[in-house]
């Protein structure tokens, strides 16, 4: 196995980044006008989801490379 592998995120913490990015485009979508306390209490939630599971996928693979 090679340093490439090793660094590698596994797929069920990718997997989860891609929904919450999505998630947070079509907050964004749907927020084009004036939005609602509701709606940017939403935005920033998601927003805070996608941050979080980036973060921990980065961590992650930061622990994979130390290893190495």
């Amino acid at each position: 196995m090679d340093d490439a592998d090793n660094a590698a995120i596994p797929s069920p913490l990718f997997a989860g980044i891609i929904p919450k990015l999505i998630t947070v485009l079509e907050h964004t979508q749907r927020s084009e006008g004036a939005m609602t306390p509701q709606a940017k209490q939403a935005l920033l939630q998601a927003t805070n989801d996608f941050k979080n599971a980036l973060a921990q996928a980065k961590d992650y693979r930061g622990l994979c490379l130390a290893e190495n």
